[in-house]
């Protein structure tokens, strides 16, 4: 089995449709996307409309949850305060449809493997999708 796995497209649309004309090449049996759909990007409706016709699994990444959670980001953090900005933007521009389908982001996505393993997908680190897993 063939697996893509895309993350923190942060609303860039037309790099979604640049990765996914690349997957169709590759000829992909499935698509997991990691989280981070939409926020701080131009296109988050496109965006997050496009993954939602995927019909693929989708990974609550920690700019997805503050669409729901504001209280899990930092307000101390100029850069996360103007990133709520945008995030209010973008809330306003969806449909219940769009955001109905960002509820239904899971924490972790657990996939079956061809040879009897299973592959955990994760935005952050399998315990919370605002921890960071350096390389040791």
């Amino acid at each position: 089995m063939r697996i893509a796995l895309i993350s923190d497209i942060h609303g860039n649309f037309i790099a979604l449709q640049t990765v996914l004309t690349d997957i169709e090449r590759a000829h992909i049996d499935q698509i997991v996307c990691l989280g981070d759909v939409t926020a701080n990007g131009p296109q988050p409706v496109e965006t997050i409309r496009r993954i939602n016709g995927l019909g693929c699994s989708v990974v609550r990444g920690n700019t997805d949850e503050w669409f729901f959670v504001p209280q899990t980001y930092d307000p101390n953090s100029e850069k996360e305060r103007k990133l709520m900005v945008m995030l209010e933007w973008a809330m306003h521009k969806f449909l219940p449809d769009d955001i109905e389908f960002m509820r239904s982001f899971q924490p972790r996505v657990e996939l079956p493997l061809d040879n009897g393993n299973k592959l955990l997908c994760f935005h952050g680190s399998p315990q919370s999708n605002t921890e960071v897993i350096l390389a040791t």
